[in-house]
């Protein structure tokens, strides 16, 4: 599956955005005296952070949507510089996003060194901000970057500059997290670091069944599935009081490579046990992007679904009867597998106005996955 548009890569450039505006048409930023936010998300920064500040703000792709919002930070001198993300994927996992984040820095920078996760405070509370720091990024930058998660919205944040210039980036750094602004209706989660280690066994080499579509009120319950926040989701106990429920992704994985084409992606393994929540429980996930693309394979209590996850969507895909091997996977993301890549609900997330879903009838054509997805990555 080809990925078919890049964001504006985390490097320092000029015109790749509008000029912040709150004035701008169509533009979801708005600036306010010395802060900028996405009202829609009620999340807002400082505009200037240490010693970067604002220049542009926009959107990285799914133009006039809003969701996938990027603003632009740099030094008086050019050399250090931040990219705040604000976005809307339909697995939001701040432990995921970090994941897929590490994935890129490293597969953009051969070379680079450090990235060790570690949890510290954001917007005033601890424990809502996942953070990692990196040395030979790129041209030998230092370089930090972080990940959050407020509502069913992800942040990510990036500082990069000159080595000798460490002191700076991480005082940029902190002072985006520490700025950070957010609405009661949407407050910064806690989140935790997901733990992940080589694949030491092979892959399974039986391919798993896949069953056939139930009837239409029963695949409409089985969409819904694909409504719910992965990341964890609010609930309430016997007395009433909201509580968040676990988030369906466990906090451990083993890591291993999968060729799709020319591509080549990381793919997470997890022990299967038992569907604990009303969500079921993640046992693989390919990372397809830093912005939120994922295929899930979800254990549920009556088989293991397929997600398809993007900005602003996820597709229910097939049931199987086991988890699926990793060239059904694979065949499954190159369009090869035509019945297993083939759509059975499409969701749609659409910030501030809920959630669509969709029946289409059960039998057209498969859908070619390699084209008309409107889907990024950042390449940071």
């Amino acid at each position: 599956m080809a990925i078919a548009r890049t964001r504006p890569i985390h490097v320092l450039a000029t015109g790749l955005l509008a000029l912040a505006s709150s004035a701008a048409s169509g533009d979801p930023w708005r600036v306010a005296g010395d802060r900028i936010g996405v009202p829609v998300a009620e999340l807002s920064f400082p505009t200037r952070a240490a010693s970067i500040s604002l220049v542009e703000s926009g959107e990285a792709s799914h133009k006039g949507e809003g969701i996938d919002n990027v603003a632009q930070y740099r030094s008086a001198d050019d050399a250090v510089f931040g990219t705040v993300y604000v976005y809307y994927p339909g697995l939001p996992h701040a432990g995921l996003a970090a994941v897929a984040t590490d994935a890129t820095i490293r597969a953009n920078s051969p070379t680079v060194s450090g990235g060790t996760t570690r949890v510290t405070a954001a917007g005033g509370r601890q424990g809502t901000a996942l953070l990692a720091e990196y040395s030979g990024y790129r041209n030998g930058l230092a370089s930090s970057a972080a990940s959050l998660k407020a509502g069913r919205w992800l942040i990510g944040v990036r500082v990069s500059g000159p080595p000798a210039r460490r002191a700076e980036v991480d005082a940029a750094m902190r002072a985006l997290l520490d700025g950070i602004e957010t609405g009661k209706d949407a407050p910064l989660r806690q989140v935790a670091a997901i733990e992940v280690t080589p694949c030491i066994d092979p892959p399974a080499a039986q391919a798993a069944r896949l069953r056939p579509d139930p009837p239409r009120t029963q695949i409409l319950a089985t969409g819904f599935v694909g409504t719910f926040d992965g990341g964890g989701m609010e609930g309430k106990d016997q007395a009433g009081k909201v509580q968040m429920l676990a988030p369906r992704v466990p906090d451990s994985f083993c890591a291993t490579d999968l060729k799709v084409g020319s591509q080549t992606y990381a793919l997470l393994r997890a022990k299967d046990v038992p569907a604990t929540a009303i969500d079921g429980r993640t046992v693989r996930a390919v990372l397809l992007s830093d912005s939120g693309r994922v295929l899930e394979v979800d254990h549920l209590k009556d088989g293991y679904l397929l997600l398809f996850h993007d900005l602003g969507e996820t597709d229910v895909l097939g049931l199987y009867d086991a988890i699926p091997s990793d060239a059904q996977i694979g065949a499954i993301l190159d369009g090869s597998d035509t019945e297993g890549s083939r759509i059975r609900v499409p969701i749609r997330f659409k910030p501030g106005q809920g959630v669509e879903i969709n029946l289409p009838a059960l039998d057209p054509p498969a859908r070619d996955r390699s084209k008309g997805k409107r889907s990024s990555t950042r390449g940071r």
